[in-house]
């Protein structure tokens, strides 16, 4: 059944206990008392978390694992299980948690708008994603993507840890890493809904330059000011400084 929803399980002890370090950090930080883990699967880092928060909401979309996981409950009464997609939750009851989980590698990116994108609602998580997106993702980046901007927009992506493959049963074809996420305490002076409609008109053009995108995507860049200064940059190599003078 696991296997049906494209998991792999975590089975080194040593990476568990290195993100329960990840994740208590940032809860000792920010003073976070409340944590809710999405898709645990086989429960091994959720025993660790029962160690250390007092409130541990969980999501499992997978009712195979009920006897299972209830079993947990009588012994940790302050652990709630919630048998349903996290992605079909459409309201919370509680705002202050952090989020963890280790992220089955197609629903990263539903997982992302979900909570990045389309809400506002959440400040904290930590996450164990394919190597490449934590790459593509982490506010240092050197080469910024789509998914990128939006992330970073809000919030600072900081990349903890490299996993190894081995480390997982069954071991997945890539690496993968530890990431933490939280919300910016500085509102983004650029307009997002311009943005992504700018992101929007160049994608996949992120290797060519700006004057090419600009001869390419003439009627949907007509609204952007896209300046003499910048005609030679890639669009993967824009700052915020720059996006800030096209989406003005």
């Amino acid at each position: 059944m696991w296997q049906k929803y494209g998991q792999h399980f975590l089975h080194n002890e040593s990476v568990l206990h290195d993100t329960v370090r990840c994740i208590l950090k940032l809860a000792e930080k920010e003073n976070i008392q409340h944590c809710t883990e999405i898709w645990p699967w086989k429960w091994a880092l959720t025993k660790l978390l029962l160690e250390e928060f007092k409130e541990l909401d969980v999501y499992e979309v997978d009712t195979s694992l009920r006897k299972d996981l209830e079993i947990l409950t009588k012994k940790y009464q302050w652990m709630k299980i919630f048998w349903w997609d996290i992605l079909e939750q459409e309201t919370w009851t509680v705002r202050g948690t952090l989020i963890v989980g280790n992220l089955p590698y197609y629903i990263t990116s539903p997982i992302f708008r979900k909570f990045f994108v389309d809400s506002e609602e959440f400040s904290w998580w930590v996450f164990l994603i394919q190597k490449e997106v934590a790459d593509k993702i982490k506010s240092d980046a050197q080469k910024k993507s789509y998914l990128w901007w939006l992330l970073n927009y809000w919030h600072e992506v900081t990349y903890e840890f490299t996993v190894p493959a081995k480390d997982f049963s069954p071991p997945p074809k890539v690496e993968s890493a530890v990431v933490s996420i939280i919300k910016k305490q500085k509102k983004n002076e650029v307009d997002f809904w311009r943005l992504q409609e700018f992101l929007d008109a160049i994608a996949w053009l992120k290797r060519k330059t700006l004057k090419k995108i600009r001869k390419m995507r003439k009627d949907q860049l007509s609204h952007f000011t896209l300046s003499n200064e910048l005609f030679w940059k890639r669009s993967e190599e824009l700052t915020w400084d720059d996006i800030k003078k096209i989406v003005w």
